[in-house]
């Protein structure tokens, strides 16, 4: 173990192979295929903007620029989407890498999971489905909202052992900011609020959030110094 500060089951002793580099031919085929779908998304994307009318070419500028307004607007909103992506992207890898090293697991399960929900929170966050996109895939806001609170219910219950053996309090600070951000939301006419306390409320879930995966991923793979 860890010590008191990080109550997870560490992979001590973690047996790491030589890496088995891909052979130059696999390589040049994982690097045409990935081209040739970038390309085409690429195109796709400019298509369906130029059915509605739109410049293409603003699919690839600054939205502050386009719009001639402050470099500054959505700072914060932009700082929250990296700490998202940054969150997902460690914790899934974690999850992955423990899953080859030492087998399936529930910690592995357990970063796997959360990992994916929270790239899935930073796509939307990006790209603002929830907001703006959902309707037209007939989904409201609240739906939207609701699947990723029962994919959060699942993962929360299915690997509660896991969760409780960590640092749960940034979890469960985490939890509160993002449950306090909707509930503002879902208020937002009744309460008049004055400042943007759905926003903060939110930042501060996402802060905690991301730094109980950051945290839990690296005592997943971290060997145990003490053993």
């Amino acid at each position: 173990m860890t010590g008191p500060s990080m109550a997870f089951e560490t992979a001590s002793k973690l047996p790491l192979p030589a890496p088995a580099l891909p052979g130059m031919g696999r390589t040049v085929r994982l690097a045409l295929g990935v081209g040739l779908l970038n390309i085409l998304f690429q195109l796709l994307a400019m298509r369906l903007y130029e059915a509605q009318g739109l410049f293409p070419g603003f699919l690839y500028g600054d939205p502050n620029s386009i719009a001639k307004q402050p470099p500054s607007y959505g700072m914060l909103t932009f700082l929250g989407v990296l700490l998202w992506a940054t969150a997902g992207a460690v914790a899934s890898f974690a999850g992955l890498a423990r899953r080859g090293l030492v087998g399936r697991d529930g910690l592995a399960g357990f970063l796997l999971v959360g990992g994916l929900l929270t790239l899935a929170m930073a796509a939307d966050d990006l790209f603002t489905f929830h907001e703006n996109y959902a309707r037209h895939v007939g989904l409201s806001e609240a739906r939207v909202m609701a699947i990723y609170g029962l994919w959060a219910g699942f993962w929360l219950v299915a690997y509660r052992r896991d969760a409780l053996r960590g640092e749960w309090l940034l979890l469960a600070l985490g939890l509160a900011g993002l449950a306090g951000s909707a509930i503002c939301d879902v208020l937002e006419d009744k309460l008049h609020l004055v400042l943007p306390v759905e926003e903060q409320c939110k930042q501060f879930g996402i802060l905690f959030w991301a730094l109980f995966l950051v945290r839990a991923s690296w005592a997943a793979l971290k060997p145990d110094r003490q053993g």
